[in-house]
This record gives C-alpha cells, sequence and structure tokens, in this order.
C-alpha cells in the first residue's frame, strides 16, 4: 500500500466520524468502557483538566486520575479556556491509555464546548491564560505564522527556522509494526524562512545513533540549519521507549503517524520526496528506514551514511522485497580518515557492498578527522540529493 493511499484512508474516515456518530447519539463517559476500536460521540462535564508544558490538553471525566472513566485528549489544546465543570463533547475513535478509554483530538477545534461560561461570549475566545491558571503549568507564548501554517490543528504554531514538537498517535497498522504497542510518537520539524504548504518540498529524516537516548527528534538540532538553509523540511520521530531490539519497521512507525499528521494540514506533502541519514547508528538506521519507505511506495531522493561501519540497505532490501526503485537511491557515504570507529577499511567494504548489490548512484568521500558528524559533508549531501531529484 503506497503512503499516499494510506494518508487518505485516514483523512477520510476523520472526515466520516461526526456523520457515523451523530445518528447514534452522544454516549455518556460512563458508557465508553469496552466500546474501544469504535468511532463514538461522546458529552460530559470536565471533572479535571490538565495541561502538559507541550500543549497537550487532558480532560478527565467522571472523577479525577487516576479515578476517572474517560479521557478526552487534545492536541495543542493551549488555545482553549478553563474547563473545568463544562460541559463538551468530542467524537473520535475510542482507544485505551493504560486501561481507561480515550479519545484523541488532532486538533481543539474539533472539541465542541456546549455550556456558556460565567464571562458570557468568552466561551470560545478566553486566552489560554486561563487554562494555564487552572493547571498550573503554562507553556511559552509562541508567534504564529499564517502564511506558512494553518490558523488552527497540530502545527498552528509552527515557525520557520525553529524546531517544533508535537504527538501524533499511531494507527492500528503502525502500533502492530512498532513490535512494542507504541501508541503515541513525539514529532520534530522544522520549515525553511520560505515555507509555502502549497509547493512540493524535499523532506530530510534525520535518525540518531543508539548510543545514549538515541533520540532522534534530539539530533534534528543538529542538523538543522543546513536543512532549512537547503531549502529541506526536517523532520525526526520517536516512540515512547529506546528502540533496541524492536523490528525493523519500529522506525516506520512513529515516523509515518507523524507523516499523517503533516499531510492532514499540507495536503499532497505524502508525495514530496524523502531523503534521509545519520551518523554511525544514525546511518544504519536510516539505511533500514530507506529500503522500507521504498517498499511503502515513498521517494527516497538521498541517503546520507555519516561514519557508517557496515552496510544494512541491500540486506534489508532483500529481506522485505522492496522494488527495483531502492537501487536508484542515491547514497552519499562520508567517512573521516581518522575514524577509529568507522574506520576506512570499514567504510571501504560498505562503498563496495552497495555497488556489487547493484545501487547505481554511490558517492564517496572522506575528509580530516575522527567519528563526529561533518557539517560540510552533509551540506554537500543535501545539494546532490537536490541535483539528482532535479535530473530524474
Amino acid at each position: 500500500m503506497v503512503i499516499a493511499g494510506h494518508a487518505w484512508r485516514w483523512m477520510l474516515a476523520c472526515l466520516a466520524v461526526p456523520l457515523a456518530v451523530c445518528a447514534q447519539g452522544p454516549l455518556s463517559p460512563d458508557d465508553v468502557g469496552g466500546r474501544q476500536g469504535e468511532y463514538v460521540s461522546v458529552e460530559g462535564v470536565v471533572s479535571q483538566a490538565t495541561l502538559r508544558q507541550n500543549g497537550t490538553l487532558y480532560l478527565n471525566f467522571g472523577g479525577a486520575y487516576p479515578n476517572h472513566v474517560f479521557t478526552i485528549k487534545v492536541l495543542r489544546g493551549d488555545s482553549l479556556p478553563d474547563l473545568r465543570g463544562r460541559r463538551v463533547r468530542a467524537s473520535g475513535r475510542v482507544e485505551l491509555a493504560g486501561n481507561k478509554p480515550q479519545i484523541f483530538l488532532g486538533s481543539p477545534d474539533r472539541l465542541e464546548i456546549l455550556d456558556s461560561s460565567d464571562a458570557g461570549d468568552e466561551t470560545q475566545t478566553a486566552p489560554r491564560s486561563s487554562v494555564a491558571a487552572a493547571t498550573r503549568d503554562p507553556p511559552p507564548a509562541q508567534p504564529r505564522t499564517p502564511a506558512a501554517t494553518p490558523k488552527s490543528g497540530p502545527l498552528a504554531d509552527l515557525k520557520p527556522g525553529k524546531m517544533f514538537t508535537f504527538e501524533a498517535p499511531l494507527d492500528e497498522e503502525e502500533i502492530k509494526a512498532s513490535k512494542n504497542n507504541a501508541r503515541v510518537a513525539t514529532v520534530g520539524v522544522i520549515v525553511p524562512e520560505n515555507f509555502d504548504p502549497r509547493k512540493t518540498w524535499p523532506f530530510f529524516v534525520v535518525f540518531a545513533s543508539n548510543d545514549g537516548k538515541g533520540l532522534n527528534v534530539q539530533r534534528l538540532p543538529m542538523y538543522a540549519d543546513l536543512i532549512v538553509k537547503n531549502g529541506y523540511v526536517g523532520i525526526a520521530a520517536d516512540g515512547p521507549l529506546k528502540p533496541d531490539g524492536f523490528g525493523i519497521e519500529y522506525e516506520w512507525a512513529v515516523l509515518n503517524a507523524g507523516m499523517r499528521v503533516l499531510e492532514s494540514e499540507w495536503p499532497g506533502s505524502s508525495s514530496w520526496p524523502m531523503a534521509m541519514g545519520g551518523n554511525s547508528g544514525g546511518a544504519k538506521k536510516a539505511s533500514i528506514s530507506a529500503a522500507i519507505w521504498t517498499k511503502k511506495g515513498r521517494n527516497v531522493s538521498g541517503l546520507f551514511l555519516g561514519g557508517c561501519n557496515q552496510q544494512y540497505l541491500s540486506g534489508v532490501a532483500e529481506q522485505i522485497k522492496a522494488p527495483p526503485a531502492v537501487r536508484k537511491i542515491p547514497v552519499y557515504i562520508s567517512n573521516g580518515r581518522s575514524d577509529t570507529v568507522a574506520t576506512p577499511r570499514m567504510v571501504d567494504t560498505v562503498e563496495r557492498g552497495l555497488k556489487a548489490a547493484g545501487f547505481k548512484h554511490v558517492r564517496r568521500e572522506t575528509y580530516d578527522g575522527g567519528h563526529g558528524l561533518n557539517k560540510d559533508e552533509f551540506e554537500k549531501a543535501l545539494r546532490w540529493f537536490g541535483e539528482k531529484q532535479t535530473a530524474r
């Protein structure tokens, strides 16, 4: 199944939800238990409202955590007024958070506030400080950029040139692929100053080595300045746990969840070319991901392998039966002459292995230095990918 088709199925399902659930009438929070996987409408009075620093709002019903019976989780909920004691309604698919039913809303616009506040007409326009006061955990205000992003939704506060993070729920296919029952991905994204989502932009996906925390989103800032300088949209995604020992589709699952959110905000972005890469273990993760995304139908426009001492791309491509297009991916291999982790001899083996496996565009470069990321080499790779994409 190609990614574009997957994204449209998700979008159409979201649009169909209100029609299906309205015909049944709203449930009370006490009646949601046992309905996981179903699309329902739920209406009730909020018992507890908790706002996280990342702007995600948790509305509990039937008591305060952990004695509540149901939760509505709202992405970018920091724009909503104080909802404690207020009657609200939400429609969506029921999932379990721990052992309690929950509905996830990707935008505060999908939450209906049914009663009026003491302030009269301020029900829909109360400042975000009213929520912050209720939870005592106010997030910093961020300027909006209407020309680059929607005025509402998960990316409403995305600012060009600055990394922005959001949460993305995994669907059933992604949960299964993750091999660890991951439910929510944390996604980082950064766009150039002149970003206009109505145009086509190449993505660059950053992967981190599993050394230390192994978090891709934490590694994105290291690459971000050159990503946006060269006209790419930078993105990285992580699941709730370090991916050691998980299946080869773990990285795909959490990233695809984020890409579905972007497709809902930037229609057509599922067809944008996608380059990817990293240094050391991040290069290996990117190699695996390049094969999987090609198998899923994505145009993988480049692969940056910095300090990579093992060649995974051809083996994974063969294992998952990736299409012939995988061998057309431009692969930029870079290593330091004094690197003791990915020695020149090891990198020679990586280069020879790719060429022997039939990869048609393999470029090898060396530089004076060790095992760390060389930004000059990374920028050369970005430009080369752009040249190769233009020539297609």
